[in-house]
């Protein structure tokens, strides 16, 4: 696993700041382009083909990517996304358990090995930097620290986060239902702060970026969502219900089944909110895998499942609970260390790469969720 880390990660760091052709840096260099297209008024639903993103992700990448030429703003993105990552890691390490060396390099790779993450950062994704913020905010918000200066420091991750949408809106729900320490009282059971802090400074965002555009607000949200229909029809790569439906020409039903998808999420989050939080974490990223549409580098979602299970494995040493919790990791962990390249290879190579990482993950999911029902000293 370090191997593998070592040499992709070196290599995608290299196609993301100094390689020059049609893949180096690619999703970074569209937003670039987008961003400073929207700052100076280019109505760029319009104009742009790839622009599908909310006016507030624009917002939220103008300080990296709006006041810099593109070669300077790819080294700058390079420094904050080996600086998310290290967060990431520190994240996932603290949450293992983990005291022996071993173990905490374990977990730490279980972020650097697998292929996806190469493949976000040569790419330039905006995963890299949203998974570590909204994770850093639901588990700042989970502290029980009710306080104001907590609340909005979560909340301003969970912002960032934001940044790209698809991925971090599942994880609202987790924003929403933060338990409250006076549930017992008869109070609302959860804590609204966090939430309201969330919403309004996304609307402050929104408002901001939208000044900069010439057409009316209706208009700009009107576009922005005929990009986003237009993404989610055939956008899916494997393991989405838009690539599934899409493949049964279903598409008309892509927009239902994920606001249904959404909705049952929420209301299994309500309801199972007293247990584990990482339970809680990696049931919503799966689900976030699978709600819409995403592409490989989107797979470090399933990073937070993986942790959920090493915690289990851990707790559970011994037990068969825990044996299939190590049992389902390492199987995951498997189909995550494979070339990304068999996904784009010929058939059945293909097949039996999104086949292998589709089944794992479902299985994952059925996992987990038994585990939130289960009592802490039963796992």
């Amino acid at each position: 696993m370090a191997a593998l880390a070592v040499a992709k990660l070196g290599d995608e760091l290299l196609r993301l700041v100094w390689r020059s052709g049609p893949t180096a840096a690619i999703d970074l260099k569209s937003r670039h382009a987008e961003v400073h297209a929207w700052f100076a008024g280019v109505p760029v639903y319009e104009t742009m083909p790839l622009a599908a993103y909310p006016p507030a992700t624009y917002a939220l990448l103008w300080p990296m990517l709006g006041w810099l030429p593109l070669e300077p703003a790819r080294w700058l993105w390079a420094g904050a996304a080996t600086l998310a990552i290290v967060a990431t890691v520190w994240i996932v390490v603290r949450a293992s358990g983990a005291s022996d060396g071993w173990g905490r390099a374990f977990a730490a790779l279980i972020v650097l090995a697998p292929n996806q993450t190469g493949v976000a950062v040569g790419n330039g994704q905006l995963i890299t930097l949203a998974l570590p913020a909204v994770l850093a905010g639901i588990l700042l918000i989970h502290r029980g620290q009710e306080s104001w200066l907590y609340d909005t420091g979560a909340a301003a991750g969970v912002l960032v986060g934001l940044v790209k949408i698809t991925l971090v809106v599942p994880f609202l729900w987790l924003v929403l239902f933060t338990p409250s320490r006076h549930e017992s009282t008869g109070a609302i059971p959860f804590r609204l702060r966090p939430a309201a802090l969330v919403a309004a400074g996304y609307a402050g965002l929104t408002w901001f970026a939208m000044t900069f555009q010439p057409a009316t607000w209706r208009e700009q949200l009107r576009g922005w969502l005929a990009r986003a229909e237009e993404a989610a029809v055939g956008g899916g790569n494997y393991a989405d219900v838009h690539a599934w439906l899409t493949a049964a020409g279903l598409e008309s039903y892509i927009m239902g089944a994920s606001a249904a998808l959404f909705l049952a999420l929420g209301a299994w989050l309500a309801r199972h909110r007293h247990a584990d939080l990482w339970i809680l974490l990696g049931v919503t990223a799966l689900v976030a895998r699978f709600w819409t549409y995403h592409r490989l580098y989107d797979d470090v979602l399933v990073v937070i499942a993986m942790v959920a299970l090493l915690r289990i494995a851990r707790q559970s040493a011994g037990t068969t609970w825990g044996r299939w919790a190590g049992v389902l990791l390492g199987v995951t962990l498997f189909t995550m260390l494979l070339p990304a390249r068999l996904g784009t290879a010929p058939f059945p190579w293909r097949l039996a790469f999104t086949a292998s990482h589709t089944l794992a993950w479902l299985a994952m999911l059925a996992y987990l969720i038994a585990a939130a029902r289960r009592p802490a000293t039963d796992r």
